[in-house]
């Protein structure tokens, strides 16, 4: 089956559970902390969803050969020293027969080539060079801040009533030569123009 061919019954049991955190992975877990106004970052049990997603949001992203050749890692990089490498580190020891390696960035300005890049609440102040670093690379980038889409951030991934939901930014991801499925693109609460 070719990655453009899923039916609703994969899509459903692969890939939004994971998106959506509906149901989550561990039969003891419960439903995702209710965030507040006052609750800007994730708490850690949030993160080994919000790592799920980004290694689900993969599988439905294309990145042009010359960035992922056959039989290359995929490079995730994270900026920040919190809790997102480690859930990756646990979840992430390979993607559709490549192997996956996590990058950890001290800052934004530490960034150097990965294929998926996730920048936490914590990190924003760096956010303000993030567009002119990753210009004209196929980075699919990840952040937690409503504002990461205007710094050229591709995803804005956040909790809403105890559920992960995100924000495309289609722009970004043309810019970037990235092409995320039809059916992932309509699980997004918006896409940006």
């Amino acid at each position: 089956m070719s990655k453009h061919q899923w039916g609703r019954a994969a899509l459903r049991g692969i890939l939004l559970p994971p998106l959506c955190c509906l149901v989550p992975a561990s039969a003891a877990a419960a439903e995702l902390p209710r965030e507040s106004p006052q609750q800007r970052s994730p708490k850690v049990e949030e993160y080994e969803a919000r790592a799920a997603f980004l290694l689900s949001l993969a599988k439905y992203t294309e990145w042009p050969e010359e960035s992922l050749p056959p039989g290359e890692p995929l490079l995730v990089g994270v900026v920040g020293d919190g809790p997102m490498a480690a859930a990756l580190d646990t979840l992430a020891p390979s993607f559709q027969g490549r192997k996956v390696v996590v990058k950890r960035f001290h800052t934004g300005a530490d960034v150097q080539p990965c294929h998926i890049l996730y920048f936490p609440v914590s990190e924003e102040r760096h956010l303000s060079g993030l567009h002119a670093r990753l210009a004209g690379r196929s980075v699919l980038t990840v952040g937690e801040t409503s504002f990461f889409l205007g710094f050229g951030g591709t995803i804005h991934l956040f909790n809403e009533e105890g559920r992960l939901r995100f924000v495309l930014n289609r722009t970004a991801l043309e810019q970037a030569h990235l092409r995320i499925s039809a059916q992932v693109q309509r699980l997004a609460k918006s896409i940006l123009p």
